[in-house]
């Protein structure tokens, strides 16, 4: 075959070059269209420029024009380089710039502060009304200029346990039994209760009738008796014992009635 001239090969590499720079002109018109926050990228038409080589270099501009309007810097260009393998690799989405803040090689963009709210702490009452509170927790203060939390240092306040509180009964003083004293001298005993003077409400507690808060036993005329009144008592005592005995022996003699037993004494116990 016969060698071609070198003026025909000049022509050739003329030709190639117009049309490399032709391309190269288009590429660059392209890359001027795609927008700087990513929102709306032309990426089907990126994705014809595959072929050029050219679609990853378009939009790794547009990443630098992103990094550049946060004053970000890249502190890991092998971060950035494998963040743009995978984001081409997706087919080049839409981004926010903003959402740069977040990868690691990439720095000095403005972080917003972030945080939020606690749970409520304890009711200040557990009933009857009481208050609650919570507070916002800063989880990531703001830098470089982002924007602060407005809930800074602020308490939340609600309202907690405003049922009623339950109410124990009132009881009255303690008062002696309608029957008095067991004794009238020589240490006996009364039996003492207490009754209600308002009822138990929303659930509160009263004692029991038969409960030792409202029932009890306690001393009276503990004094010793008179000897004088103990001894006309017992006078009294055997006055009577004789007069039963003699109206038994009179029945006996009668035979119109027959006594087996008769009144027993004991003036040991006290009257």
């Amino acid at each position: 075959f016969p060698r071609p001239s070198k003026n025909l090969v000049a022509v050739f590499m003329g030709v190639l070059s117009v049309g490399m720079a032709g391309m190269a002109a288009t590429a660059h018109s392209m890359c001027g269209s795609i927008d700087l926050t990513m929102q709306g990228a032309k990426v089907d038409i990126m994705k014809r420029l595959v072929p050029f080589g050219v679609s990853r270099g378009c939009f790794e501009g547009a990443l630098d024009s992103c990094i550049l309007q946060f004053n970000g810097t890249v502190i890991d260009s092998f971060g950035k380089q494998s963040y743009l393998e995978t984001w081409q690799n997706q087919g080049f989405p839409p981004i926010n710039c903003r959402d740069l803040s977040a990868e690691l090689w990439v720095s000095g963009f403005p972080q917003n502060c972030e945080g939020a709210w606690s749970d409520f702490g304890p009711c200040s009452a557990s009933c009857g009304g009481g208050t609650r509170s919570c507070a916002f927790q800063i989880t990531r203060p703001a830098q470089n200029g982002g924007a602060a939390c407005h809930e800074m240092n602020q308490l939340k306040t609600e309202k907690c346990n405003d049922q009623p509180c339950p109410v124990d009964c009132v009881l009255l003083d303690w008062q002696p039994d309608v029957s008095g004293c067991s004794k009238l001298c020589g240490n006996g005993t009364v039996k003492e209760t207490r009754g209600v003077q308002h009822d138990a409400s929303h659930g509160g507690d009263c004692p029991d009738p038969a409960s030792d808060q409202r029932e009890r036993w306690v001393p009276c005329n503990v004094d010793p008796c008179p000897v004088a009144l103990v001894e006309g008592f017992q006078s009294t005592l055997v006055a009577t014992a004789q007069t039963v005995q003699s109206i038994r022996e009179a029945l006996a003699a009668s035979g119109a009635l027959e006594l087996h037993n008769h009144l027993q004494f004991n003036c040991g116990g006290g009257i």
